[in-house]
């Protein structure tokens, strides 16, 4: 690592000389430097012209013969969703692993147009309750009504070190969920989004631009989630269907439930074999465990984190005349983190966020505030 920022230290001092005395190099230099940031503040500028100047006039999408299915509706986003997108005139159908929880029974109560909430009972994990979702929604879908738009939502999160843990709980089945069941569900209903002209929505991860420990599966996965989107869209993108991913970071939903992550953290270790266990130490590993559960928790209920932007940021995908590719959803003071964290050196970047987490890493009794 020392021979790295040594050669960077020598190069960078050449470049410098070079700009300070050669005209041709200067000029070279500035002409680029200019471009880009003239064309980078342009690309970012975009989303608010057109805001103002083009999507007043733009035709609003009529969602009265549209139907949408959501995984994963039994809290959190999915569920948002389901009802803010029942309250805009979709036809949700809401899939939920279980039609016995509060969630689901909320989803019917809460519902603007209660007979526009279908519940499907989804296990996003099983090939056969994915057959029966869609032979449920072919069957009770009008014959004028297509199927507009799929949103993959359903993920799990298991927070440990690579090295430790079960590896089926921590690896294989985030894996299954996060990664594997997304490519089934839409596989499966492509030919419906495809006959639309719909839109394909998946819910990813900053953790899909950028790698956090101890989140190494969990970040594996998102980067997994990521690859399948970018070539989705090039896939399927001629048949005139959208693919748009959401990236949230890590807001107040039960997906950092306290005594989730408490219990998460004793089964890492409990299921850790006793040489890495004593080559890891538990006092380190309880640090290491603790000072990440609380910056979580922390940054999960701060400036600009709620829930609902998210919920939003899936609705504009569904309904914007052209949305982006990405929606990065998180607090502003987080996103350029993550946003700079994907182009610089990955040295630098490994760097500086140990340091920030080390810095921003709140105390056990600021924590008490989150609890």
């Amino acid at each position: 690592m020392k021979v790295k920022f040594k050669s960077f230290g020598f190069s960078f001092l050449v470049l410098l000389l070079l700009y300070a005395y050669s005209p041709l190099f200067q000029t070279l230099i500035t002409s680029i430097s200019v471009l880009v940031l003239l064309a980078t503040l342009a690309w970012q500028m975009g989303p608010f012209v057109s805001r103002i100047f083009i999507k007043p006039f733009a035709k609003i999408l009529d969602t009265r013969d549209k139907a949408v299915l959501i995984t994963g509706c039994d809290s959190g986003f999915g569920h948002g969703s389901a009802l803010l997108l029942n309250s805009m005139g979709f036809k949700v159908y809401a899939g939920c692993l279980s039609l016995d929880g509060l969630g689901p029974a909320t989803l019917k109560s809460k519902a603007s147009q209660p007979d526009r909430m279908i519940l499907v009972k989804m296990n996003v994990t099983s090939e056969e309750e994915i057959d029966q979702a869609y032979n449920q929604i072919v069957s009770t879908m009008g014959a004028n009504e297509k199927l507009w738009g799929l949103v993959n939502n359903a993920g799990i999160f298991r927070q440990g070190p690579i090295e430790m843990g079960d590896f089926d709980f921590f690896v294989r089945e985030q894996f299954d969920v996060n990664v594997f069941a997304v490519v089934k569900v839409t596989r499966k209903f492509s030919p419906l989004i495809r006959k639309a002209r719909g839109r394909i929505v998946v819910l990813s991860s900053l953790a899909s631009r950028s790698s956090i420990a101890p989140l190494a599966a969990y970040c594996m996965t998102k980067h997994a989630i990521a690859a399948f989107c970018d070539c989705l869209r090039s896939e399927i993108g001629s048949a005139g269907v959208q693919v748009i991913s959401i990236e949230p970071y890590f807001y107040n939903t039960n997906l950092i439930n306290s005594k989730q992550l408490t219990s998460f953290d004793d089964k890492c270790w409990n299921t850790t074999p006793l040489e890495m266990r004593t080559a890891f130490g538990e006092s380190e590993y309880k640090k290491t465990m603790n000072r990440f559960s609380l910056l979580l928790k922390s940054n999960g209920i701060g400036p600009g984190q709620d829930p609902a932007e998210v919920c939003e940021a899936v609705a504009k995908a569904l309904v914007d005349p052209e949305p982006p590719y990405r929606y990065v959803c998180s607090s502003p003071y987080l996103k350029p983190i993550f946003l700079i964290g994907a182009i610089v050196p990955r040295e630098f970047f490994v760097i500086t966020q140990k340091r920030l987490m080390q810095r921003f890493s709140p105390t056990f009794d600021q924590a008490k505030k989150f609890e």
